[in-house]
């Protein structure tokens, strides 16, 4: 009896497809991340946690952050952190079509959030990335 498995490769390279990310996002990213980790570290997963009463206020202050940013209805209670902006649930089923690597729609009130994500959102905001778009000739 011969063993081929000795001869094939112990993994496999997978192909990761490229990320499309508008500038917006990556000024968004570039302001939250850390120090990076150095390589061959563990690294922990962050701490998950819904958003405090303060959090959503503060969230929902941000300018424009009153409606959703797609359709204008009052009160949005979702939140894509890919774009920093907030939007009503319908629109949310819209954005979740889209798949998460292009709209990464969380929940205000009862999803839980990395503080990454909690940064972007407080970074971010509906008329940041609606005056972003419009300059940039889209929207």
């Amino acid at each position: 009896f011969v063993s081929f498995s000795s001869h094939l490769p112990s993994h496999r390279p997978t192909i990761q497809p490229r990320r499309q990310t508008t500038h917006y996002q990556t000024k968004l990213e570039a302001a939250t991340h850390s120090q990076s980790t150095p390589p061959n570290t563990h690294q922990q997963t962050p701490n998950m946690v819904q958003m405090t009463p303060g959090d959503q206020a503060m969230v929902k202050v941000i300018p424009g952050n009153d409606q959703c940013c797609d359709c204008g209805m009052k009160n949005p209670q979702w939140a894509s952190v890919s774009f920093g902006t907030v939007f009503c649930l319908d629109c949310s089923g819209v954005h979740r079509s889209l798949g998460v690597h292009i709209s990464f729609v969380r929940s205000i009130a009862m999803d839980s959030w990395t503080p990454q994500q909690l940064q972007i959102m407080k970074l971010g905001g509906n008329k940041k990335c609606k005056d972003y778009l419009a300059s940039k000739g889209i929207g």
